[in-house]
């Protein structure tokens, strides 16, 4: 069973902290996520963002 991350705060290996607000059906840990006021696809071959961690 996948977890719901939906609405999580995560830190970035960059120090960034953002959200996650949705996840992402065929990459659970490349999610869409939210930095201030950017939205960020992380399955995006462009990004190079990378959660280091999550808090639940």
């Amino acid at each position: 069973m996948i977890p719901n991350f939906i609405g999580k705060k995560v830190l970035f290996k960059d120090r960034q902290v953002g959200k996650i607000i949705m996840t992402n059906p065929s990459d659970y840990f490349r999610p869409l996520v939210q930095i201030g006021d950017q939205f960020i696809d992380l399955s995006s071959p462009k990004q190079s963002l990378e959660i280091e961690d999550i808090f639940i």
